[in-house]
């Protein structure tokens, strides 16, 4: 009796039990891993994607990208168009991958991403790139390469992760700074290698102002705009080369490459008489990495080599500044630093406050300290 009973009460529960509501079968689909998008001469947009095919047999594991594109008047009107171009149903959920023509971005970024957004499926951890040459192009370039598309352009942005050269940031945590007037963003910027094609490479990054790219910096520049918006992790492997003035030593001896191993970075806003500077400070430990002239153990050595290589990076520094302000970029929050604890004197309009930081004092205080300099004493 009591077992009929608690089988009659597991089987009225089986019925309050929910089911599946995006339930999508991966063999019913074609998944899309990475997408380009461009602008055609008419206007339209256009999008190039890639799906994977397995090359040997559906057991072998071998996987190539077969390349599509279509044309479309809105994004969400190229998605459906792909459907009917290729044939059968697209899952833009694993898309690891977006390329953005610079054309498009300097137009506005966020019509380009508003359908992701509004979609309950949208890839939200995928990578935002901003392209020099037309999307569709740099896809072509790498078709015969035996890797996957997407896992090929991932793995370029990763990497400059990795030597702090571009942010770590996706599809989802750019929106909210998209919208955010106190601050801006910068992207993962890249170019192919050639002129006739091929291999692609990270050239610095795509600087914005709200959603519209209005600049760029480059590689060097954008390890110090990483550093003084102190969003670089302890696992990055920065490593730069400073040319030294003449010392009397051969062409090849001019040159000293090394590793930051810890920085230091604070920013401080100043009111000054109805405006504003900002101040920053920027401590950099090195870790010599090539220096073949030596002599590092002696003090007067290191100091010299201290002064220079903090004249170079200062000089860097003023100019990855310049390029910040006269591009309307407010990489470092100064306008969210001067709302959050200036906000009574701070009522300017969007048009005012991009007057008022083109014409800000900006001033950067490099200091270079060399901790180590590997096993030779």
């Amino acid at each position: 009796m009591k077992y009929s009973i608690k089988l009659f009460l597991l089987c009225l529960l089986l019925l309050f039990t929910a089911g599946c509501w995006d339930q999508l079968r991966l063999n019913d689909v074609d998944l899309i891993y990475a997408m380009g998008i461009d602008k055609t001469e008419e206007g339209d947009f256009k999008a190039t994607v890639s799906v994977p095919r397995s090359t040997g047999g559906q057991d072998s594991g071998q996987l190539t990208s077969d390349i599509f594109s279509t044309t479309g008047k809105t994004i969400r009107e190229l998605r459906v168009n792909l459907d009917n171009t290729i044939g059968g149903l697209l899952d833009s959920s694993k898309i690891r991958v977006i390329l953005v023509h610079r054309a498009l971005a300097e137009e506005d970024l966020y019509t380009i991403l508003d359908s992701f957004y509004r979609d309950p499926r949208a890839p939200l951890a995928s990578k935002i790139l901003i392209t020099e040459e037309k999307a569709e192009s740099l896809f072509q370039g790498i078709t015969e390469k035996p890797e996957l598309i997407s896992e090929y352009f991932v793995d370029l942005v990763q990497s400059a992760e990795r030597d702090a050269i571009v942010p770590v940031v996706n599809l989802q945590n750019i929106c909210p700074v998209m919208l955010d007037r106190g601050r801006d963003f910068h992207l993962p910027l890249i170019s192919s290698v050639s002129s006739s094609g091929g291999n692609s490479l990270v050239t610095g990054t795509a600087l914005f102002t709200g959603k519209k790219m209005s600049g760029q910096l480059t590689n060097n520049e954008s390890i110090i705009a990483n550093l003084l918006s102190d969003i670089v992790s302890k696992n990055d492997k920065i490593i730069m080369t400073t040319n030294l003035p003449d010392n009397g030593q051969s062409e090849s001896h001019g040159y000293i490459t090394y590793q930051i191993d810890e920085y230091k970075t604070k920013m401080n806003i100043i009111p000054k008489e109805g405006s504003y500077e900002a101040e920053f400070d920027l401590h950099l430990f090195l870790n010599v990495l090539e220096y073949p002239p030596d002599k590092l153990s002696e003090h007067d050595t290191v100091a010299k080599l201290n002064q220079d290589v903090e004249d170079d990076l200062q000089i860097l520094t003023d100019n990855t500044v310049k390029k910040l302000q006269e591009s309307g970029s407010d990489l470092f929050g100064i306008r969210r630093e001067i709302m959050a604890f200036h906000n009574d004197k701070f009522d300017e309009e969007e048009e005012a406050w991009k007057e008022s930081y083109a014409e800000m004092a900006v001033n950067v205080n490099v200091e270079v300290e060399i901790i180590h300099h590997g096993i030779i004493n």
